[in-house]
């Protein structure tokens, strides 16, 4: 099927379940629409925000977000601060921000207050996207310690304090100086992100010193700099022998020095009968964002076990590519309903949606 006809089949999918006498799959069916910003059943996802279910509620909760309706801020206002469940509550406040409602700033700063780390972390990350000009005086206020928060939040406020004001960069160097080496790491990551290269000496001693995940989120955070790729083969201690999902993880690492190599080994990975190792090649490639390579997870998309099929369904709708649609039509045309209509939301995502 060409685009079109692929768009029209995936409408199609969501307008027949969106009805449905099963709530569940109507619920289903009417969150998907409103991820595309089709506000059609929009009153039944609103409906999941009082399902008992902590789950449903999250979803509820997102879908909103993802309507762009910020009218609805003031539906999930309660839920915010009132919900049992913290994912809830975390959820709620990004949608405030991702609504980009400013007049909720009140409720973001409040959840720095929150019981749960989890909300805490939600209202870190919606401070730089909430579109009220106070939340820069709330990242000072985390950077210098004025909130009871875990240091990796506190270093993350840091780190957009940092993206925004010369402030961020004041608690980020007295870090990377810390005694502590784990802190030092994590700091250092901030500031290559950030292109600073005073963390290059603390990066190349984890390269040295850490065990192979560390070494290999060292290199990545080198490689930010604009450094020359390191062979992780050069890196072995006479008794090492990286396993295979290590090896995947530092050749799409690599993947810009090292094309082929990074094509080969996950074309056999994904070909392997393993299906734990094809769901690791599935979440290497989207957290690195070389969705070229879901070419190779075809085959799967037509005879892989569900739970893989949907992690590849997953990637496809991140990689918003619409030359890797394609790659959806054989879940949209066979699968249970619950993947089908995730396939229905991701074409239509990649289709519709900028």
């Amino acid at each position: 099927m060409d685009p079109a006809q692929l768009q029209h089949h995936a409408y199609n999918l969501l307008e027949q379940n969106y009805q449905h006498q099963e709530w569940f799959i109507r619920f289903s069916a009417c969150e998907a629409f409103a991820h595309v910003c089709d506000d059609r059943g929009l009153d039944t996802v609103v409906e999941g925000l009082q399902h008992q279910s902590a789950l449903i509620r999250e979803r509820a909760v997102k879908a909103i977000a993802a309507s762009q309706k910020a009218e609805f801020c003031s539906v999930i206002d309660k839920y915010a601060s009132q919900d049992s469940d913290a994912h809830t509550r975390g959820q709620a406040i990004l949608a405030f921000a991702q609504l980009n409602s400013g007049e909720y700033f009140t409720q973001i700063a409040n959840a720095l207050r929150d019981k749960s780390d989890y909300v805490k972390k939600c209202a870190v990350e919606s401070l730089p996207i909430c579109g009220n000009k106070k939340a820069v005086g709330e990242l000072k206020k985390i950077a210098n310690g004025d909130y009871e928060l875990p240091y990796l939040l506190r270093l993350e406020g840091a780190y957009h304090l940092a993206r925004k004001h010369q402030q961020g960069y004041k608690f980020l160097y007295e870090m990377l100086d810390c005694a502590d080496a784990w802190v030092q790491f994590l700091t250092a990551q901030k500031l290559a992100e950030l292109g600073k290269r005073e963390a290059l000496p603390v990066l190349q001693n984890m390269i040295v010193s850490g065990d192979w995940d560390h070494k290999l989120a060292a290199i990545e955070s080198i490689l930010k700099l604009g450094e020359s790729a390191i062979s992780p083969t050069e890196l072995l201690k006479p008794t090492e022998t990286p396993d295979i999902r290590t090896k995947i993880t530092a050749t799409l690492i690599l993947y810009n020095q090292h094309p082929e190599a990074a094509q080969k080994i996950v074309s056999n990975a994904l070909n392997a009968k393993d299906e734990e190792l094809q769901l690791h090649v599935v979440e290497q490639i989207s957290q690195r964002q070389h969705y070229s390579l879901l070419r190779f997870a075809e085959p799967l998309l037509q005879y892989g076990r569900e739970n893989v099929r949907a992690a590849i369904v997953v990637a496809v709708e991140k990689s918003r590519q619409p030359q890797l649609v394609y790659l959806l039509e054989p879940v949209l045309l066979r699968s249970h309903w619950i993947l089908g209509l995730q396939a229905a939301k991701a074409t239509l995502k990649i289709l519709l949606c900028k």
